[in-house]
């Protein structure tokens, strides 16, 4: 059964890769997006992942009139340093059909240098249970499910004033701080800017 796959163990062994790099983009995706899913149920604590959203936000809020959309737009571009999660989705999926390609080719020479069943078997399995664990971790993943769970606890946060609420500690502890970046002028713009946004 091993024989010919240790002739073809360079094949073997790329299929190998592609499944683990399948594996490990929907894993990537699934612990990012749960996340930010835990961080949006707890923005009061300090937004981290999301603090990019908060602070554009909170620069353009004159400008934002439907929070729900910006909130929309924002999850449609969700992305892992320069790649969207939907491209790192999708590039799994497309991983996955080259490593079966390969499989089912590695089983096919097989066919024809007249290799028996059981030679080429370990091609079908390894293709099988790559196919299981992907079909597994998007079960698992739901990223339709997370992205709504964020819009809502995102949306709720900002509709419901629980953002201008955190501005205002922060304004009211203020002028207890000191800084040795600011000055006294630089102080007093920062204080009207967060007057203006809490009004």
């Amino acid at each position: 059964m091993g024989t010919y796959v240790m002739q073809e163990w360079p094949l073997f062994i790329t299929i190998i890769v592609m499944m683990v790099i399948s594996i490990l983009c929907q894993i990537i995706v699934i612990c990012y997006m749960a996340k930010m899913v835990k961080e949006s149920e707890s923005l009061e604590e300090g937004p981290q992942i999301l603090g990019v959203w908060m602070e554009e936000y909170l620069n353009n809020q004159h400008k934002i009139t439907n929070i729900p959309v910006f909130v929309d737009k924002k999850i449609q571009k969700i992305s892992i340093g320069k790649y969207s999660i939907i491209r790192i989705k999708h590039f799994s999926g497309q991983t996955l059909l080259v490593m079966i390609f390969m499989a089912g080719m590695g089983a096919c020479i097989g066919i024809i240098k007249g290799k028996t069943l059981g030679q080429i078997l370990p091609f079908y399995i390894i293709s099988l249970l790559a196919i299981y664990i992907h079909i597994s971790l998007s079960g698992v993943m739901n990223l339709e499910d997370k992205k709504q769970r964020i819009r809502m606890n995102v949306t709720d946060y900002l509709q419901n004033g629980k953002m201008k609420e955190y501005i205002r500690e922060e304004y009211l502890t203020l002028g207890e701080r000191q800084s040795e970046y600011f000055g006294e002028k630089e102080e007093l713009e920062l204080k009207e800017l967060i007057r203006e946004i809490l009004i």
